[in-house]
């Protein structure tokens, strides 16, 4: 995997889509900027976090709905690299575990953790939140970055693991009372919910 095409390839469709380098973005209204894109939530059982549909005239990208508002976050920056860049397949049904699968998969991963936060972003924030405190990150500290990203817990535990700022021990603590730790510091619930089976 070519980690710095996925980054640039990140970075350009920030650039197309309006967006600046490294500031949170919200992914969906940046998605719905695009022309011919319908997107669809459905819920789409346990297996499935998102489908791309690449069509001669429209594209569809369907989005689980069952999953947290966090997780569907990922799950679109990761269709709009099949969208995008992936020009082997017409049609991506994409799992929902981060990081397996095939090679394609994995890049199209790669791509929604860059297009979401840049490796500039992430280092800047990490050393905004290490400057408070210890050299290690702490359970309010991925807090706050998955707030500030508006990301899973899976996802930035994900990510954190692979940019070694967190070891898989210390990641595995973390992965508990996901919402319990949110509210305890202030933070609204929202983000780790799915969407209401009524939107």
């Amino acid at each position: 995997m070519d980690k710095m095409d996925l980054w640039k390839k990140a970075l350009s469709l920030r650039k197309e889509l309006g967006e600046d380098t490294t500031s949170p973005i919200d992914i969906f209204a940046l998605a719905y900027t695009i022309e011919k894109l319908s997107i669809v939530y459905y819920p789409m059982g346990n297996n499935i976090s998102g489908v791309c549909i690449r069509g001669t005239g429209n594209n569809v990208v369907a989005i689980n709905s069952t999953m947290t508002l966090g997780r569907q976050h990922f799950s679109m920056a990761h269709e709009l690299y099949h969208l995008y860049f992936d020009d082997d397949e017409s049609t991506a049904v994409c799992a929902k575990t981060i990081g397996v699968g095939s090679e394609r998969e994995k890049q199209a991963d790669q791509f929604a953790f860059y297009l979401l936060m840049s490796p500039d972003a992430l280092s800047d924030v990490i050393k905004r939140l290490k400057k408070s405190g210890s050299s290690k990150l702490s359970l309010n500290d991925v807090v706050r970055l998955e707030q500030y990203f508006s990301i899973s817990r899976q996802a930035i535990l994900y990510r954190l693991i692979g940019e070694n700022e967190l070891t898989m021990q210390e990641a595995d603590s973390m992965r508990k009372n996901v919402i319990r730790s949110a509210v305890r510091l202030g933070y609204d619930d929202t983000l780790y919910r799915s969407t209401p089976k009524d939107k």
